[in-house]
């Protein structure tokens, strides 16, 4: 048995993967940040799991899609440093999934039935990479929609945050913006917060959103404003001085006192740091304890300059990033 590579929403395969292999996504219970919305959660994710590497937890990434190799989806980071993960360390993370996965189908099931997607595949190593390792947090992105994506396994998520809403993947999602909210508000979870990001979100979305919220009794929901643009003559008197040079933006964020410096393109960042923010405020409000150290993550380890010292040094690679080609051209790469 090996994967396959199309797309196959739904959450069965990956459910029963994941308790043949232990439950790790019980064991990472109140530990996630889950993001999903049409654009942007990449970057929401980015600069969350910067946010917390720098503040020296165990922190894990998955995202998607992987830029050249499958193993590419996950990062990991520990006392405030990026841990190389060796290709070996996936390949056997993807044989166990795989090899354990077969013996628990049952044996009538035959075919794509009984095997698990590529990114099915990827979702299960993740989980259980992650729970080896021992994070602290763990910083999931959704691959498409919500509701019926295969991240959607998760037990009481930490944070669940939406991005944005917009058309895409008509096919699997639906042709309305309602459809397409009410699939991405199928990551809501009761009892945990639901993050909805306002920025450029139409109301039919956003009521669709808060519907979603309100029949799983999510709490809190809250509905969170983009940040705006620091103007160039406070840039002087209010930045932190930039660290990425003239691609980093300066921005205010409404309930954050310091100005970020965001060292990712486009105006939609402001709405996905002021997401990104609320976040991870979120998050040290919840007193998580730790497993990387004693004690729990709250105001004092992750406190405002930590926030936003590690969004100023989020690295995103191949997402709408400046680069030299041969021959010295500057090109802009984007890889979603």
């Amino acid at each position: 048995m090996t994967s396959r590579g199309e797309i196959d929403p739904g959450v069965g395969r990956v459910k029963a993967a994941l308790a043949a292999v232990g439950s790790p996504e019980a064991a990472l219970q109140g530990r996630i940040v889950h993001v999903a919305g049409t654009n942007g959660k990449g970057s929401v994710c980015a600069m969350i799991y910067s946010a917390l590497k720098q503040a020296g937890l165990r922190v894990g990434l998955f995202t998607s899609p992987h830029l050249l190799e499958p193993g590419d989806a996950i990062r990991l980071a520990s006392c405030g440093e990026e841990q190389a993960i060796p290709e070996a360390t996936w390949i056997s993370l993807e044989r166990q999934v795989i090899d354990s996965f077969a013996r628990s189908v049952e044996k009538k099931a035959v075919g794509d039935l009984a095997t698990l997607t590529v990114f099915e595949l990827q979702v299960v190593c993740s989980l259980l990479f992650f729970e080896e390792a021992q994070v602290d947090f763990a910083v999931i992105e959704v691959g498409l929609g919500g509701r019926e994506d295969a991240t959607n396994v998760l037990v009481s998520p930490a944070v669940c945050a939406i991005t944005s809403i917009a058309f895409d993947h008509e096919a699997f999602l639906g042709n309305t913006l309602e459809a397409i909210a009410r699939h991405k508000g199928g990551i809501f979870q009761e009892g945990r917060p639901a993050l909805i990001a306002t920025g450029d979100l139409a109301q039919s979305a956003r009521m669709a959103l808060e519907a979603c919220a309100r029949e799983v009794n999510a709490s809190p929901v809250r509905l969170i404003e983009p940040g705006v643009r620091v103007p160039a003559e406070a840039e002087a008197e209010g930045g932190h001085g930039s660290v990425t040079g003239s691609s980093t933006q300066r921005m205010m964020v409404p309930g954050f006192h310091p100005v970020l410096e965001v060292p990712l393109l486009g105006d939609f960042q402001l709405s996905n740091a002021s997401l990104a923010v609320a976040a991870l405020l979120e998050l040290r409000s919840q007193l998580v304890p730790l497993r990387s150290s004693s004690g729990s993550l709250g105001p004092d380890l992750l406190d405002d300059a930590t926030v936003a010292a590690g969004i100023a040094r989020t690295s995103w690679p191949g997402r709408l990033q400046w680069s030299t080609a041969p021959g010295g051209v500057l090109a802009l790469v984007d890889g979603a």
